[in-house]
């Protein structure tokens, strides 16, 4: 149960104008992305989820696996390998280690890294794990650890095998995890030269000597896999990451990852929005020791966002009301939203920032009270949950001001939607008659409802949804080209039937047919509907049937059956009468119980002679008509097939119930 209550978090605006962001620049690669690292926006790609050849770019995970042993202390810089003959006679580049000879491991790890030596690879595979294979296995761990999902190393070096591949997003990640764990021995990808055994041999990462915000990380090669580079650069606080896949050239490779630093820096920025552990609001915990605990970020907050729109930038963080004691530190409570220009563009979940145990048993009784009173009144609006008196739509919104909008009522048993997918496609042939699109897919329409029926606890409701067109500026009958649709959604009581109407029945009384001509559309302009039911009322009645050219249509919220000579008779669905989902479950429980009916049109004289009328919905239910215009229906009391009929249908209802219970 789930109730998100809006907070705005305002940020400063710098007021500069804003820059159109054009495209990216066009690059001749197999593959490639451009990634903020602090944010993890993704401000270009192609092929980015593609398997591809890493070359020697699989020494950055080579790497990976060396400072992890370091950093736990299993490894030291000046520790000795010895030199195996594998080792020596791995081909391709080189750091030209000898035979038998015992070289430091970090001596090894600038090989490594600056030189890019297999020599160097096998070497520190060999003397961590044992072996090479052995060592593979090692750096699989570490790329499922860290969500490398589409990557596979068989060796150390990045030499060809036909199982050893990974793509541009993984390699994106394996290179921040390397920057931001181990930013001491990142260190190293800056260097561009390094001497070993007199032999001096320089970076390959030419960016370095190019453009001074870059300080690593590393260059691949092979035929097959064509001219590799991942780059990392940092200007001010931003710091962006490149990978570049399969060029054709080592002067490719170079300027194409430059090319895609320079757009990423010229059109966008970055921003600590939040420091994590700090608080940023705070959440009412029921039945614990304390009534709030403050909620904070894991980590700091980044977005990545067009350049000069920071202006544009807000927050809000939406958060749990329904929250029970026990609450443990870091336990996920809500999610700050962070939007620009209205459109949502990062959700991180917001954490309890201390524990809060549970409270003793006054406090627990005392708030069970008050968070179901809370729960059950509560308001879906436009993607939150609130409390009722908070939920508020604009003056101008054209459902409020010219009834453009449509609606549902869902009964709910046991807290189970009642034919809850009939529901929502009459919601959806609504919307499209009113050449509105639906806001919602009918997963979140699910959830949603769902959610509203649990917090009702298994007691019977009607859930309630509308969707209105939405707010516009300014009040025009034509319809606006762009408006955000306005959702509503909340349960009410379904009120206990009068025991009343099983003995004594309701009376009714045939009014004229003024309505417009789609009544199968279920719009919220309902007001001739009103005016018949408040006469019907002044007349003693309890409900009105609307007469259109000699015929009888249907209630002022319900459908019509009449039974004549032993025959159950509902006029047929037309655009004079609403499409009623108890009706058709009337239908089938006629059908399934051997009832004859049919579909028919009911002329006034069929109406007045008739021997039982019903008035058929979902709240109503079956309600039996038994005076018409003061006249008697029939015996003047409910019929026999509407006894019928309605123990069928309670006991459809006591179905859904006993389900509902079960799945509980």
């Amino acid at each position: 149960m789930k109730l998100f209550v809006s907070l705005l978090l305002l940020v400063a605006g710098l007021g500069a104008q804003a820059a159109p962001v054009p495209a990216p620049p066009a690059i001749e690669a197999k593959g490639y992305l451009l990634m903020d690292m602090h944010s993890g926006r993704v401000l270009a790609e192609k092929n980015a989820d593609q398997r591809m050849e890493p070359a020697s770019i699989t020494k950055i995970m080579t790497a990976h696996v060396v400072f992890e042993e370091l950093a736990s202390g299993n490894l030291k810089l000046d520790d000795l390998v010895t030199v195996s003959e594998k080792a020596w006679k791995t081909p391709g580049s080189r750091m030209f280690i000898e035979v038998n000879s015992r070289v430091s491991v970090g001596d090894l790890l600038k090989g490594l890294i600056i030189q890019s030596g297999n020599d160097a690879a096998v070497a520190l595979a060999e003397h961590i794990a044992g072996s090479e294979d052995a060592f593979a296995n090692l750096m699989n761990e570490h790329a499922a650890r860290l969500g490398m999902h589409d990557t596979h190393f068989a060796n150390a070096t990045g030499l060809p095998h036909p199982d050893h591949y990974t793509t541009p997003r993984d390699i994106a990640k394996m290179t921040i995890a390397t920057i931001r764990d181990y930013p001491e021995y990142y260190k190293l990808y800056a260097e561009k030269e390094f001497t070993y055994n007199k032999i001096t041999q320089h970076n390959r990462n030419r960016l370095l000597w190019r453009d001074p915000s870059v300080d690593g990380v590393k260059t691949g090669h092979t035929q097959s896999a064509g001219f590799c580079l991942v780059a990392s650069a940092k200007r001010d606080d931003m710091r962006l990451i490149s990978v570049v896949m399969g060029t054709k050239s080592d002067k490719a490779r170079m300027s194409t990852s430059q090319a895609l630093l320079n757009y990423g820096f010229r059109f966008f920025e970055t921003h600590r929005l939040y420091a994590g552990g700090s608080k940023l609001t705070e959440a009412r915990v029921w039945k614990g020791e304390r009534e709030m605990v403050p909620l904070g970020l894991e980590e700091d907050l980044y977005v990545t966002i067009p350049r000069r729109r920071y202006d544009k930038l807000k927050a809000r963080s939406e958060v749990k009301a329904d929250i029970s004691a026990p609450v443990h530190k870091g336990q996920t409570l809500g999610e700050i939203v962070i939007e620009l220009d209205g459109e949502p563009i990062r959700r991180v979940p917001l954490v309890a920032l201390q524990d809060d145990p549970e409270g003793g048993l006054w406090r627990q009784a005392v708030d069970t009270l008050q968070l179901d009173a809370l729960l059950m009144d509560r308001v879906y609006l436009n993607g939150e949950f609130l409390p009722r008196d908070a939920a508020c739509v604009p003056v101008t919104d054209r459902g409020l001001l010219f009834g453009d909008s449509v609606y549902e009522v869902i009964p709910a048993y046991g807290g189970v939607p009642f034919r809850l997918e009939q529901h929502l496609d009459r919601l959806e042939r609504s919307l499209n008659a009113i050449r509105m699109s639906n806001p919602l897919t009918r997963a979140e329409w699910q959830r949603v409802i769902g959610e509203l029926c649990r917090d009702c606890g298994g007691a019977d409701r009607s859930v309630y949804l509308q969707v209105t067109r939405g707010a516009y500026p300014t009040r025009a009958h034509r319809i606006p080209d762009a408006v955000q649709p306005s959702v509503i959604a909340f349960t009410a009581p379904i009120p206990e039937r009068d025991p009343r109407i099983p003995r004594e029945g309701i009376a009714a009384i045939t009014v004229p047919d003024i309505r417009w001509a789609r009544c199968d559309i279920k719009a919220t302009t309902l007001l001739p509907n009103i005016l018949a039911q408040a006469e019907a009322v002044e007349k003693g009645a309890d409900d009105a049937i609307f007469l259109r050219d000699g015929q009888a249509m249907e209630g002022t919220a319900s459908n019509l059956f009449i039974v004549l000579d032993g025959l159950l008779i509902t006029p047929p669905n037309s655009h004079h009468t609403l499409p009623g989902i108890t009706r058709d479950l009337v239908r089938e429980l006629a059908r399934e119980d051997g009832i004859p009916h049919a579909e028919a049109a009911i002329a006034e004289a069929e109406l007045r002679r008739a021997a039982e009328i019903w008035l058929t919905s979902s709240t109503r239910e079956v309600a039996p008509v038994v005076r018409l215009d003061g006249d008697a229906v029939g015996a003047g009391r409910p019929g026999p097939l509407w006894q019928r009929m309605d123990a069928l249908y309670q006991a459809a209802k006591e179905r859904i119930r006993l389900a509902a219970r079960d799945r509980a």
